[in-house]
């Protein structure tokens, strides 16, 4: 079954993957695992992958579009010069989760925990965090713009270079984090604990910390 279904992703056939995820998991009382697949250069749309193991797994330069991966294991999974639109993560495994030169637009992570995941050189705009946590994850040269951020906890984290630009925050706490070189523009910094090392810019510069 996984060579199947690795062969509709690689075709691009959404709707033959969703069939027979589901049929598989009618007949298993389970989801089917593709860990440690790789997938490169490929324009995938409207593929679920709720539930599918995709621990240890790789996307490489693709774009993937209004794809879900409610309850899907991502644990260790390598995605890199890829572009995701309109993606939903929601309950999802994502400890380990490598980004590397990733774009994110209008994509939502709920409910998830990103502990010890590596995000490098990351684009994410227009996207909502809600209710995520993540320990000992490392963040460097990304930006996050005209996003929500809403119950988010970064605890032990390593921020490098990291940037907000006009995201809106509630209950948000990256105290307990380490912060390097980091900004944070308009509309407001309320509803954020930040650690030294951010600098507030809104016409005038301030050290928050």
């Amino acid at each position: 079954m996984s060579n199947a279904l690795t062969r509709c992703i690689q075709q691009g056939d959404a709707d033959e993957f969703n069939r027979r995820v589901r049929e598989y998991e009618e007949e298993h009382g389970e989801l089917p695992a593709l860990q440690t697949e790789t997938f490169s250069e490929l324009e995938l749309s409207g593929f679920d992958f709720s539930g599918v193991d995709l621990a240890y797994a790789e996307f490489e330069d693709c774009t993937l579009t209004d794809a879900r991966f409610d309850g899907t294991s991502l644990d260790g999974a390598y995605i890199h010069g890829s572009t995701l639109i309109e993606c939903f993560f929601e309950t999802a495994s994502l400890e380990g989760l490598v980004l590397e030169s990733c774009t994110f637009s209008k994509c939502e992570i709920r409910s998830s925990d990103l502990d010890r995941v590596e995000w490098t050189d990351c684009q994410f705009t227009e996207c909502i965090f809600e209710d995520v946590n993540s320990e000992d994850g490392t963040f460097e040269r990304t930006t996050f713009t005209d996003g929500d951020w809403d119950s988010v906890t970064l605890d032990e984290s390593n921020l490098l270079l990291v940037k907000f630009r006009s995201t809106a925050f509630e209950d948000v706490d990256f105290s307990e984090s380490h912060a390097k070189n980091c900004y944070i523009t308009a509309p407001s910094t309320t509803g954020v604990e930040l650690p030294d090392g951010f600098i507030e810019k809104s016409g005038s510069r301030r050290r928050i910390g």
